[in-house]
């Protein structure tokens, strides 16, 4: 039965947005901006405004705070474990067929890119990329073709 107590104690201080802000003021002591703190949240001024007049905070934005400044869950919810986690422990692992499917199409992308001198705009990007993957595991297409013809098309036009 303690621990029950203790358990539903230690969830409502979760919950509790004066706890909460100590845990992050803890974590990123230079982290001294409301709207940073929101921001890292994943929440606007004024939902953060009104946690803070409630006095509480949803654990979903403060899992998405530790997500964005790397700091363990389990330090920033129980207090145990190191405070921040190592790049390789906190990266997420990326199926392998995926990773080397990315790596191609990076390799492709950029290589048709600086072929034609284009710059690296997020339009020019966004379309060569779902180019490869729309098209990478069709049969009977060059792939190298499809990206460098849609490539071509980013070419700025002299007059």
């Amino acid at each position: 039965m303690y621990l029950i107590n203790e358990m539903e104690a230690h969830l409502h201080s979760i919950n509790d947005f004066k706890h909460a802000i100590k845990r992050i003021h803890l974590a990123t002591p230079d982290l001294l901006d409301e709207s940073l703190i929101a921001q890292g949240m994943g929440i606007g001024m004024s939902t953060f405004r009104t946690w803070k007049s409630r006095g509480t905070v949803q654990s979903s934005a403060l899992i998405r705070f530790c997500l964005t400044y790397k700091v363990n869950l389990n330090w920033f919810f129980y207090g145990k474990g190191d405070l921040t986690l190592s790049d390789d422990r906190y990266s997420l692992p990326i199926p392998k067929d995926l990773y080397k499917d990315m790596r191609e199409a990076i390799k492709l992308v950029s290589m048709e890119m600086n072929r034609l001198n284009l710059s690296f705009e997020d339009e020019t990007l966004d379309a060569l990329i779902q180019t490869y993957f729309k098209y990478n595991n069709k049969t009977n297409v060059d792939i190298n073709m499809v990206v460098r013809a849609v490539a071509e098309t980013f070419i700025p036009l002299e007059l």
